[in-house]
C-alpha cells in the first residue's frame, strides 16, 4: 500500500499535523498516530503535501473511526476515513484551497519603482492571481499590501505564468508567494478557511 503525505488543520486554520494517507474512488483513508485521534474534530480541512498533481486535492473532510481494511494500521497508528464534503482539485503549483477575490492593490515591481494599480482576483496560502494594465515579465517580484482580516499583510509574490485576458487590454499574473512568514501563513488560512465555511453554509 503506498501513502502520500498530507497535511490536516482544524476548521480555524490551525495546522494539527502531518499525516500519511492513501485515496480510494471514493473516501480518503487516513492514517492517524494514536495520540492524535481523541483531539480530532469531526470536520477538518486536508491538503495534500505531495508534488503528484493528480492527488493534490485541497479540501474539507468529515471524519469517521468506521473504515474497512485490508490490512490492521501499522502499530501506534489507526486508520481514520475521511469523506470530501466540500472542496476543489487544483492542476498547477498551487496546490492548496483557494478563494475568488476582487480586491484592488498598489503593486510595486522588481523592475521599476512606480506603484501601479491591480486587482486580486483569487489567493491560496501559496500563490494569487492578480489581473492589471500594466505589462510585467515572468520573474518578476511584485510587492503590495493585502488588507486581510483588519490587517494590512505585506506580500511579495513572484509571476510564474501570464495569462492574456483579451478583456480591455487586462493581462493576469499567476504568482506564487515562497518564504511566508508562520504568522501571515496563518492569517492567509484563516481568511481563506473562513470563507470556505461561509460559502459551505450558503450552499446547503
Amino acid at each position: 500500500m503506498e501513502y502520500t503525505l498530507g497535511t490536516i488543520f482544524d476548521l480555524d486554520a490551525q495546522r494539527i499535523a502531518t499525516i500519511k494517507f492513501y485515496k480510494t474512488e471514493k473516501e480518503f483513508i487516513l492514517l492517524i498516530p494514536n495520540e492524535i485521534v481523541p483531539s480530532l474534530p469531526s470536520e477538518i480541512f486536508f491538503i495534500a503535501n505531495n508534488s503528484n498533481e493528480k492527488n493534490n486535492l485541497p479540501c474539507m473532510l468529515s471524519l469517521s473511526s468506521q473504515v474497512s481494511t485490508e490490512k490492521p494500521a501499522p502499530e501506534g497508528n489507526q486508520y481514520i476515513k475521511g469523506i470530501q464534503i466540500f472542496g476543489t482539485s487544483s492542476s498547477n503549483y498551487r496546490n492548496d484551497v483557494r478563494i475568488s477575490l476582487d480586491m484592488d492593490v498598489k503593486v510595486y515591481s522588481s523592475d521599476s519603482t512606480e506603484e501601479k494599480d491591480a486587482k486580486v482576483k483569487n489567493i491560496s496560502a501559496r500563490g494569487i492571481l492578480l489581473i492589471s494594465h500594466e505589462i510585467w515579465k515572468k520573474g518578476n517580484l511584485l510587492s503590495f499590501n493585502l488588507p486581510l482580516s483588519n490587517e494590512n499583510i505585506p506580500l511579495v509574490a513572484e509571476i510564474v505564468n501570464i495569462i492574456p485576458i483579451g478583456t480591455k487590454n487586462l493581462i493576469g499574473y499567476g504568482c506564487q508567494l515562497s518564504n511566508l512568514p508562520e504568522k501571515t501563513e496563518s492569517i492567509i488560512r484563516q481568511f481563506i478557511f473562513h470563507e470556505q465555511l461561509q460559502h459551505r453554509k450558503c450552499i446547503k
